[in-house]
């Protein structure tokens, strides 16, 4: 499944002038033109990510430059469910990208940010399985009525 950058910004509530800068920012998002769906669904939960620590941890977008290519390739290896019960071990200063299922930190020897993805991806399945209603669509104002066509091939005798 390959969502159009429309759906990435409704899943994540992202305005799109923030978005045209995570695209200028962040390499592996950088090369997507257009409107055509091509962001898998491993990328949407890299830059769920993203959007956690930005505005949960208050990281610049730009200092996730280095490591967003590592990021994005680890989101697009397995399915979601594989992250659900991990933890996201991000060291900027190293320039190192961790996930881990086991609840073992690693040794680390500079500032680490510790993410859970259960909570991010439990939030992405809500956004993305709640059905929309078509507000642009009103009831109609009147009762549908039969209407009577005119018969053909019969003539007036």
């Amino acid at each position: 499944m390959n969502l159009t950058p429309g759906q990435v910004r409704d899943a994540l509530d992202l305005a799109p002038e923030t978005f045209r800068h995570w695209k200028k920012t962040l390499p592996p998002i950088a090369e997507r033109n257009g409107h055509r769906a091509s962001y898998t669904l491993g990328d949407l939960l890299a830059l769920a990510i993203v959007r956690a620590l930005v505005e949960n941890a208050g990281v610049r977008v730009g200092a996730l430059h280095a490591v967003a290519a590592t990021l994005f390739d680890q989101c697009r290896k397995q399915a979601w469910t594989g992250f659900e019960r991990s933890l996201l071990v991000l060291e900027l200063a190293r320039v190192r990208v961790t996930f881990i299922s086991d609840g073992h930190l690693p040794k680390i020897d500079a500032i680490g940010i510790v993410v859970p993805c259960g909570p991010i991806i439990s939030d992405l399945r809500e956004r993305l399985l709640v059905e929309k209603t078509n507000e642009d669509q009103t009831n109609l104002q009147f009762a549908p009525t039969v209407v009577a066509g005119r018969e053909r091939g019969r003539r007036a005798s």
